[in-house]
């Protein structure tokens, strides 16, 4: 579906398949559009670092890795309760690897003028389907959540296309 609406974010600024994959599922919570970005672009770089397909003992492995560290985890927030540590784990090299991969990939993709852009589209367009459903239960009928649905959507991609473009034409990137 990314990849059907992206050519229409292109004047936009962020064309790519990616951030309108994050916009589809924002839909759902405007939350979920950063962590689509993430999982798209962290799935990325471990697909890029596989060469072939894991074996159920690597699979079992990494589930026992996995449960081990939650144990862990659960008992430092439980000990955190009782005001012996902090709840904020230490930060493994794994997720500081992530976090850095993630950083250097929306860099990749976006400038700070399309980010911007991308950015107040995010905050401009239907907020979520709870907010869709309240809309139709106040209108009453479909046909007005429709009628302000499509002009959200507009919106949003009106003040983005001024922002990308308008930057554009002053030099900005």
């Amino acid at each position: 579906m990314g990849q059907v609406i992206a050519p229409a974010l292109e004047p936009l600024g962020f064309g790519n398949w990616e951030a309108a994959s994050s916009l589809v599922s924002g839909l759902i919570a405007k939350e979920i559009v950063v962590g689509t970005m993430g999982e798209i672009y962290v799935q990325r770089a471990d697909d890029a670092d596989k060469t072939e397909a894991p074996t159920l003992t690597d699979d079992l492995k990494e589930i026992g890795t996995s449960f081990a560290t939650a144990v862990k985890d659960a008992a430092g927030n439980v000990i955190s309760t009782f005001g012996i540590a902090s709840m904020s784990s230490e930060e493994t090299a794994e997720e500081k690897e992530e976090r850095t991969y993630l950083r250097g990939e929306i860099k990749n993709q976006f400038t700070p003028l399309s980010a911007y852009a991308f950015i107040t589209f995010v905050l401009l367009y239907m907020p979520c389907v709870v907010v869709a459903i309240a809309m139709k239960q106040e209108f009453g009928t479909w046909k007005w959540f429709g009628i302000a649905f499509a002009y959200q959507m507009v919106l949003a991609w009106v003040v983005a296309f001024a922002i990308y473009q308008g930057g554009r034409v002053f030099g900005i990137s």
